[in-house]
């Protein structure tokens, strides 16, 4: 069992090829990519890819994440303040494919 993209990746067949399995844990999807295009996405468990066309490009997480900034401002007397400003965001299911492709870091 190979450990590819944080995936795990099963092989099988001559030569290693054309028979490959994909496992995506509890709470993600798995973006699945054919000749680097597009292709589907997979839910949790185990599934099949035809290597070497396909390949699982990436996961996205559907839990809940924090996101905890601060910031300094000034205020309308000259004072300086620091505020801690925390967000709390989650990939909607029927978004994954936009989350993936659209949003970046």
């Amino acid at each position: 069992c190979n450990k590819m993209n944080d995936s795990h990746i099963i092989t099988g067949g001559l030569d290693g090829g054309c028979c490959c399995f994909a496992i995506v844990s509890t709470s993600e999807i798995g973006v699945v990519e054919r000749f680097g295009k597009f292709s589907r996405l997979e839910e949790a468990g185990c599934f099949a890819l035809m290597c070497p066309i396909e390949y699982l490009s990436g996961k996205v997480s559907l839990r809940v994440h924090e996101l905890s900034v601060k910031i300094e401002t000034k205020t309308k007397d000259n004072v300086f303040v620091e505020v801690c400003c925390s967000v709390q965001y989650q990939v909607i299911r029927d978004k994954v494919y936009k989350a993936y492709y659209s949003l970046s870091n």
